[in-house]
């Protein structure tokens, strides 16, 4: 390494020919001669020479990049016929003419002062600059590659230079970069590098450099007339998402959403036609009639960080290219636009983050952010839109108009930011189709926590789901009619137990299978599944699911997590107070239904007699829980005239008239 290195600029300014054999490319079209493309390498050159450690010397205020005039000698066609310098021109080390002012008044040469006036600021904050033993990679020797590299680090902090010497366009690639966050220095923007990236061509112009820091510092303030990120700034999409059924099936709407800096109108991006082929909605955030359907307004353009409910009878399937957002330099994130409540909303970037790292770079507390895939569930990672996916978000900001979205997890966004908090632990309790060979993909989740403090999640809308599993408040104060119920919810253990009451539905009548999780949640406290309307109570064991009927109209449950002796408490309130016996229809002409309530788990016997008292059917002989049960019964067989049902339970019996009618 050298610790001292001097730029003779006059000798150097105009044939710049560091690395190459001639000054001009083979169709004439990029001249290093040439003025301006001999100060856009001064540009470069400074690059790679102000930024190795050590003392730097410049001759002949060079960097102005010195020279004047059409005879200006060293340059081919000025004085003399191969450029030469007349006897009587000032020598290499002689005064020259002092021309700053006229050389301010150039932009092209205040450019090149601009520039290396940026790169001596940085070296001067920047500790892998200043180091004399932060040399780790010094490709600047003459070869083959046009494409030269410095890379130094000190410590946690790197900073790579990459430069183009050629005098035609090369290629390289972001591999001599570690994954993470990195900023071009000029013009202060910030890109990510990671596995799917760090092989991909990269087209360098000749001349073109760029500046890489691993950590944000003070960008230059002045526009500078660089080439932009080294990271290409164009989204490739190609998205083919299915919905699986007709746009008349609710549980077949997803969220849709496009990356980057789009301004599209939805139905550019849908084949086929509206209403007939593909349906779409979007939410407006009220309260009441929250969902328009599609009217080929302007308010259906896919813009950056906004999405849709869409369905269509084929998959929807979109190739295109779009530019990026634009990134803030200084945060490292890209800002999208919030209505007040519910947002449906996208991630614009090219990759995606986690939502903890959204949630450390904005200010306050965010409520998650809920995918949707024939049910809704909370979702870790805003996953990019360059597939396809958008997100429900509630803004429980009024005063929150934009969301920053960071560059990626480990941007400086978040890192400046307080650790992300972990929620305390919750009991699960997952609702799926009992008989539905795809129960996983509709399946619908709350969570209950004992050991916290007050807390909750607003759970988004139920209006597309298959099935939907909700907490429901323990008051109706609640500011908002979207707000009121809730897919998690926090509670400090009061006395013996807390009871969730939670509301289940389902698009269409179904048997539904309820299965509870994460038990080390509630440690030693017993859980209880209660079902009010049927006088059932079901005992939540580990990996035991509990089926119940749900369709449309709702079904009220309850779950109380206690001591046992809160749990016995729970269940006597929910328990029928005497046993009960009832049969429906009746008349009956083919089936039947036997109802009955047990105040306690015993053995049942269910007969019917005619009228010579003769049994002609067992209905049933098994035992049940405490509760209220129902068996089915058919008339085939019996003639028409008065039955008895008679249940034998406990010492008693019931008696219920039945009448088969043909």
């Amino acid at each position: 390494q050298k610790q001292g290195m001097s730029l003779d600029e006059h000798a150097e300014e105009l044939a710049s020919d560091l690395g190459a054999d001639s000054n001009a490319s083979d169709d004439g079209s990029y001249d290093t001669t040439d003025l301006e493309v001999a100060l856009e390498r001064q540009k470069l050159m400074g690059g790679f020479f102000l930024t190795v450690p050590g003392p730097r010397m410049l001759w002949q205020l060079g960097e102005l990049g010195y020279g004047w005039g059409e005879d200006e000698c060293l340059k081919p066609g000025g004085f003399g016929d191969d450029g030469d310098c007349a006897p009587d021109d000032p020598g290499r080390t002689d005064p020259k003419p002092v021309r700053t002012q006229e050389y301010f008044n150039d932009p092209d040469r205040r450019a090149v002062y601009e520039t290396w006036g940026a790169l001596l600021n940085l070296r001067q904050e920047f500790a892998p600059m200043r180091s004399l033993t932060s040399v780790e990679r010094l490709d600047v020797g003459p070869g083959n590659d046009p494409v030269r590299h410095i890379t130094l680090t000190e410590g946690s902090q790197q900073v790579h230079i990459v430069g183009n010497f050629g005098l035609t366009e090369a290629e390289t690639d972001l591999s001599f970069l570690e994954n993470g966050t990195w900023y071009d220095f000029f013009p202060g923007e910030a890109f990510e590098v990671d596995d799917g990236n760090r092989n991909d061509p990269v087209t360098m112009q000749p001349s073109q450099f760029h500046v890489l820091v691993n950590e944000p510092v003070a960008f230059p303030e002045e526009d500078w007339p660089g080439y932009g990120l080294l990271q290409s700034q164009a989204l490739e999409v190609a998205i083919d998402r299915g919905f699986g059924g007709a746009p008349v099936d609710a549980a077949n709407y997803r969220l849709v959403a496009l990356p980057g800096d789009v301004n599209l109108p939805l139905a550019q991006a849908v084949s086929g036609r509206a209403e007939r082929d593909w349906q779409a909605y979007l939410d407006d955030g009220s309260d009441e009639d929250f969902l328009i359907a599609f009217d080929g307004s302007d308010a259906f353009d896919l813009r950056p960080g906004n999405g849709f409910w869409l369905t269509s009878r084929s998959n929807w399937t979109f190739s295109d290219t779009f530019e990026q957002v634009a990134v803030d330099a200084e945060t490292g994130t890209a800002t999208i636009d919030l209505q007040e409540g519910w947002n449906i909303i996208s991630n614009p970037l090219g990759q995606s983050v986690d939502w903890d790292a959204v949630d450390a770079a904005n200010a306050g507390e965010l409520q998650p952010i809920h995918g949707f895939d024939g049910a809704f569930s909370e979702s870790p990672t805003f996953t990019s839109a360059t597939e396809g996916v958008a997100y429900y978000f509630f803004n429980d900001d009024s005063g929150r108009d934009a969301l920053n979205i960071p560059l990626s997890s480990s941007s400086a966004a978040t890192t400046a930011s307080a650790a992300t908090s972990e929620r305390p632990a919750a009991l699960s309790l997952t609702a799926r189709p009992a008989h539905d060979e795809d129960a996983q993909r509709a399946a619908s989740a709350v969570y209950l926590g004992v050991d916290g403090e007050q807390a909750s999640v607003i759970a988004p809308p139920q209006s597309f789901e298959a099935l939907s599993l909700r907490i429901q408040p323990e008051t109706e104060e609640t500011a908002s009619e979207r707000a009121r119920l809730s897919t998690r919810e926090y509670r400090a253990m009061n006395g013996e137990g807390e009871s969730f009451a939670l509301t289940l539905s389902a698009a269409e009548s179904m048997t539904v299978s309820l299965t509870a999780g994460q038990w080390e949640a509630v440690g030693g406290y017993q859980v209880a599944l209660i079902d009010e309307a049927e006088g059932t109570v079901h005992d939540m064991r580990p990996g035991e699911p509990v089926t119940v009927d749900a369709g449309p109209d709702a079904t009220s449950l309850r779950v109380a997590i206690g001591t046992q002796a809160y749990i016995e408490e729970q269940a006597r309130e929910a328990l029928p107070t005497e046993v009960s016996l009832r049969a429906y229809p009746n008349p009956v002409r083919d089936q039947a239904t036997i109802a009955y309530t047990l105040t306690e788990a015993d053995d049942v016997r269910i007969e019917l007699f005619d009228m010579l008292g003769r049994r002609v059917k067992v209905i049933e002989d098994r035992t049940q829980q405490a509760g209220t049960h129902e068996a089915q019964f058919s008339a085939d067989g019996l003639a028409s005239g008065v039955y008895f049902g008679r249940l034998h339970v406990g010492g008693k019996t019931l008696t219920q008239k039945i009448t088969v009618v043909r």
